[in-house]
């Protein structure tokens, strides 16, 4: 209504407002999109917690209390974790968090990943393994215990009932630290109630559970035997380092950051990096860290053997070649014409140096690198059978299995060997749950015996001459964890509020089970569903009601009757339409305000020109 306000003052009073009137009338309304006041908190928090002289940086997160029932302590804390992105960045992608914090009387709460955002890092000289210390999961964990921490205590303090359910949310790589959290219990206090995110973690079952990972050396140790063996001498390491370092923090002309130029130049050949980065303890973070992810890459000379005869450049020649060269620059620029010549998944991602940093050998640190390299990748790059939906992709040829094949490669680098890689069951998901990952539908719900992870009693030696269906599921209520998949490569905080069908029934089906689910995470007393519904929906009626012709005119309906499926950032424009509209009629306003902003504009010219 209030755009239509405007265009009638426009209209009206043309000839009698200023033309600076006119202009500001004319702007679009953006208070719409953050309708409600955050409080913005900065929290201190260690760097490193096993660092005895607790060395603090400052951590950014912002809440919003209004939905919150102080009389309640069932009133839970929607936390979202952002990742590797801002707050407002964050915000556009996860508002829909606001369609659900009403119905739970809960609070909303995004809070900044370390080294991402605005947070105020301190001064880190990144000349040696061990000032990379900080830079491991556990840590990033850790931070959203503080969090979580903070805001009870607040909340205290503002005179509401300390919070005691918190669902933790998160997208992509966020979202796989809110379920690893949730798999941490046995190693952590409690502290939150749920983890729900678009990201599946361990779809496909590893069970690794029982699995000693102790004889793995130490990333130290392992980074030294690699030096001695293939003639890369720990001074060179360090000289690139402490180029990368100086370089990156030093100042040109007229205050003028030529040194970090200089740095992204160079490094130019790093695919993962971001170049328009302009922030030099995070340019020069990533490089260093991308240099050690090769040498994490594989654990013992024996793969490395194995692997000479397919690099185009072998190793060996890299270790003799930054060895000779002359400075940290020149080292610097072998290691990047090495990593662009033999290392096609340097461009993966910018998130494998958390995992490949954490320098312990237990499960964790597996777990992480697991998830990261494996378990989406086969899985979600494909849909398998005939298309169901407008969001179906078809896998190129043999692509599948190349992936497959290039996990098995990883599991061998981190110690598993031909029997044990044998127990991985790549077409888990699909045997369970009747349907593969990329079946159509939007949601996978993982409970007692739909639990992937419940089959680690595999590997247990009682169950070793039993069939699958003999062997007992592992029922622990504590961990359920929910899951909106993704179909694509990488996993996305768009399936909160993108469904994968084109089915209006569908659509608001799905949307009205995210919100059951969530409903059901923070009050399961009051929960509507029993576990032998889950995961929802299995009955053929439900899977029916999903397929979907892939046509243009499928998409179209999409579009129009469901324009939050196109929701913050989908860069693909709607067919024959230059914007989405709902019945209200709340995406015709939007329209009008910038059409009539585009009217004013001219009328201000116009009259400036006279």
């Amino acid at each position: 209504m209030f755009p239509t306000i405007k265009v009638g003052i426009l209209l009206r009073f043309r000839h009698n407002l200023s033309p600076w009137v006119l202009l500001l009338l004319s702007m679009p309304i953006v208070g719409a999109q953050l309708s409600h006041h955050y409080q913005l908190i900065d929290l201190d928090v260690p760097l490193n917690r096993s660092n005895p002289n607790k060395e603090k940086f400052t951590l950014k997160y912002k809440m919003f209390r209004g939905f919150f029932d102080p009389n309640s302590a069932d009133s839970p804390i929607l936390l979202c974790v952002c990742g590797q992105q801002n707050l407002r960045e964050c915000y556009a992608k996860m508002q829909i968090l606001e369609e659900f914090a009403p119905r739970l009387d809960a609070a909303i709460v995004y809070m900044e990943h370390r080294f991402y955002g605005e947070d105020k890092m301190p001064t880190i000289k990144f000349d040696s393994i061990e000032s990379l210390a900080h830079l491991n999961v556990i840590e990033a964990l850790e931070d959203i215990r503080s969090v979580v921490d903070d805001v009870a205590q607040k909340l205290a303090i503002w005179g509401q009932t300390p919070i005691n359910r918190t669902v933790v949310v998160g997208e992509d790589y966020a979202g796989a630290l809110a379920l690893w959290l949730n798999l941490q219990k046995d190693k952590m206090p409690p502290k939150i109630t749920w983890a729900a995110s678009p990201s599946p973690l361990l779809l496909i079952s590893l069970g690794h559970e029982n699995k000693s990972l102790a004889a793995i050396p130490s990333f130290d140790q392992h980074l030294t035997d690699l030096m001695a063996n293939f003639g890369c001498d720990e001074r060179s390491l360090r000289a690139i380092f402490q180029w990368m370092d100086e370089t990156a923090r030093g100042e040109g002309q007229n205050g003028q950051n030529e040194g970090l130029d200089t740095v992204t130049g160079v490094l130019h050949y790093f695919n993962g990096i971001r170049e328009k980065d302009k922030d030099p303890i995070g340019t020069v973070k990533e490089m260093a860290l991308l240099w050690l992810r090769k040498f994490a890459s594989e654990r013992n000379a024996a793969n490395f053997v194995e692997e000479k005869a397919k690099l185009v450049w072998p190793l060996e020649e890299l270790c003799e070649s930054i060895s000779k060269a002359s400075d940290g620059k020149a080292k610097a620029t072998a290691f990047g014409q090495f990593i662009v010549l033999n290392e096609p998944t340097a461009k993966m991602g910018q998130i494998d140096y958390r995992m490949a940093l954490d320098g312990s050998a237990d499960k964790d640190r597996w777990t992480a690198k697991m998830f990261q390299q494996c378990t989406q990748m086969p899985l979600q790059i494909c849909a398998s059978g005939v298309p169901k939906d407008a969001f179906y992709k078809q896998c190129p040829g043999g692509e599948k299995q190349r992936l497959t094949e290039r996990c098995e490669h990883e599991l061998a680098a981190i110690g598993f060997n031909e029997t044990e890689s044998q127990l991985i069951k790549w077409d888990f998901v699909a045997d369970t749950f009747g349907f593969d990952l990329n079946s159509v539908r939007n949601l996978i719900i993982t409970f007692d015996q739909f639990d992937p992870l419940a089959t680690i009693n595999s590997l247990d030696p009682t169950n070793s001459n039993k069939t699958a269906d003999q062997i007992p599921f592992r029922s622990d209520s504590s961990r359920h964890f929910y899951v909106f998949p993704s179909i694509g490569l990488s996993t996305r905080a768009r399936e909160l509020d993108v469904p994968n069908s084109c089915d209006p029934m569908a659509l608001k089906q799905a949307r009205t089970q995210i919100i059951d689910i969530f409903q059901c995470l923070v009050h399961p007393d009051k929960c509507l569903f029993k576990s032998d519904q889950w995961p929802f929906p299995l009955a053929e009626q439900d899977r029916q009601s999903f397929a979907s012709n892939h046509s243009h005119e499928c998409q179209k309906r999409l579009w129009h009757y469901y324009p939050w499926a196109s929701y913050n950032g989908n860069s693909e424009p709607a067919p024959n339409s230059s914007a989405g509209s709902d019945a209200s009629g709340r995406g015709r306003a939007v329209g009008w305000t910038f059409w009539m902003g585009i009217v004013a504009m001219l009328a201000t010219a116009i009259q400036i020109y006279k």
